[in-house]
C-alpha cells in the first residue's frame, strides 16, 4: 500500500458514508423528496463509483490481479448500476415497493463488496 491511499480510501468511505446517510434521510422524510438532498445522493453514489473505480484500476496496475479484488470489483461495479438504475425508477415512482427492496439489496451488496476491496487494499 503506497502512502497516500489511505487518504483516497477515506475519501471514499466519506463519499460512500454521505450517499449513505442521505438514502436514509430521504426515505424517512418521503415523498416529495427534498430536491437538495436527491441531487447529492445521485452525486455521492456517482463521485464513489468513478472514485472507487480509480482506486481499483490503480490497485491492479501497481500489484497485479488479485482474485478477491477482481471478484469484489465486479461485484460493486454491478451493484452500482443496479443502484443507479433502481434509484431513477424509484425518484420516477415507477414499482416502487420492488425497487426499494432491489435499492436495499444492491446496497447490501455493493457495501459488502466495498469492504472486501478496501480488505485487498490494506492487507499485510
Amino acid at each position: 500500500m503506497q502512502t497516500g491511499m489511505t487518504t483516497k480510501t477515506i475519501i471514499d468511505i466519506a463519499l460512500l458514508l454521505i450517499t449513505l446517510m442521505l438514502g436514509v434521510i430521504l426515505h424517512k422524510t418521503g415523498k416529495p423528496y427534498q430536491q437538495l438532498i436527491l441531487a447529492v445522493h445521485k452525486i455521492g453514489t456517482l463521485g464513489f463509483g468513478i472514485y472507487i473505480t480509480i482506486l481499483v484500476v490503480h490497485q491492479l496496475k501497481l500489484y497485479g490481479w488479485d482474485a478477491l479484488l477482481v471478484v469484489c470489483s465486479i461485484i460493486a461495479g454491478i451493484s452500482l448500476i443496479v443502484l443507479i438504475a433502481s434509484g431513477a425508477l424509484l425518484s420516477a415512482d415507477k414499482l416502487h415497493d420492488a425497487m426499494l427492496k432491489v435499492h436495499r439489496i444492491a446496497t447490501l451488496a455493493l457495501l459488502l463488496s466495498t469492504a472486501g476491496i478496501f480488505f485487498e487494499f490494506f492487507k499485510p
